[in-house]
C-alpha cells in the first residue's frame, strides 16, 4: 500500500513539473513573439516616416531646381491666385492673367516688312499683349501695342522713335514695375490717337529675339492700371 502512494505522489509531482515547464515555455515564447512583432511595427513606422521625409525633400529640391526658393514659390502662388498661366513657347513668352479675362487667343500677322503678334481675350478684347519686330512696317495705321523699342531715363520713357534721326520723342511719366522674373518692365499712361491708354512695356534683352519690346495695352479706366501691372509683374521671356 505504501508503495502505491509513493508511485501516485511521484506521478503527481512529475505532472506538475512538466505542466509548469510547459506553461513557462509557451509564456516565454509568446513574450518573445510579441516583442518581435512590436519591433517589426516600429521598423515599418520608421520606414513610412523616412519615405515621407524623402518625398518632401524631393519636392523642395524640384522647386529649387526650377529657380525659386520655397518661400518665393509660396509668395508667387499667393500672388497668382485667381490667375492662369499662358505660354507662347514659340518666342519663349509666358505670363499669368486673371481668369475673368476669359480665353486667350493668339493672332500672328505680317506687315509689308517684318511681323507681329497680339494676344486678346474673349471677355475683354481691348486688353492686348503684343509686339512687332524691329524691322516692322505696314501700309496702315499702327496699333496700341505696336512699338519698336523703349527709352527710359529719369522717371520718363518714350516708345516713339524718329526713323530719320533715330531719336526718341514724346517722353511721358513712366513707372518702373517690379517684375518677379527680374525683367525691365515699365508702366505709362499716354494717348493713342487722342484716346487715353494704360501701357505696360517689357524691355526684351533675350539674345536673338526679333522683338525689342513687348507691350500691354488697355484703354484707361479706374481699373486699367491694376490689370496691366498685375500681368506685367508676371511676364517672363526665356
Amino acid at each position: 500500500m505504501k508503495t502505491i502512494w509513493i508511485v501516485l505522489i511521484s506521478v503527481v509531482v512529475t505532472a506538475g513539473v512538466i505542466g509548469g515547464g510547459t506553461y513557462y515555455y509557451f509564456d516565454n515564447k509568446a513574450t518573445k513573439d510579441k516583442n518581435n512583432l512590436q519591433a517589426q511595427i516600429d521598423d515599418l513606422n520608421k520606414q513610412v516616416a523616412d519615405a515621407e521625409k524623402k518625398t518632401l525633400e524631393d519636392v523642395q529640391s524640384t522647386v529649387n531646381t526650377n529657380g525659386s526658393s520655397s518661400d518665393t514659390n509660396n509668395t508667387n502662388a499667393t500672388s497668382h491666385a485667381g490667375m492662369k498661366l499662358y505660354n507662347y513657347s514659340k518666342i519663349g513668352l509666358s505670363f499669368y492673367y486673371p481668369e475673368s479675362l476669359g480665353t486667350p487667343t493668339l493672332d500672328e500677322y505680317k506687315g509689308n516688312v517684318g511681323n507681329g503678334f497680339s494676344i486678346y481675350f474673349t471677355n475683354n478684347k481691348d486688353f492686348r499683349i503684343g509686339a512687332i519686330t524691329a524691322d516692322f512696317s505696314a501700309d496702315r495705321g499702327g496699333a496700341p501695342w505696336e512699338n519698336h523699342d523703349i527709352d527710359y531715363k529719369n522717371g520718363q520713357c518714350s516708345t516713339y522713335k524718329d526713323t530719320k534721326t533715330s531719336e526718341y520723342t514724346y517722353y511721358v511719366n513712366c513707372e518702373i514695375v517690379t517684375n518677379e522674373n527680374s525683367l525691365n518692365t515699365y508702366y505709362k499712361e499716354s494717348n493713342f490717337f487722342d484716346v487715353p491708354y494704360s501701357f505696360g512695356v517689357i524691355k526684351v534683352t533675350k539674345t536673338g529675339s526679333p522683338y525689342k519690346v513687348i507691350n500691354i495695352a488697355l484703354e484707361k479706366s479706374d481699373t486699367s492700371k491694376k490689370l496691366v501691372t498685375d500681368v506685367l509683374k508676371t511676364i517672363n521671356i526665356k
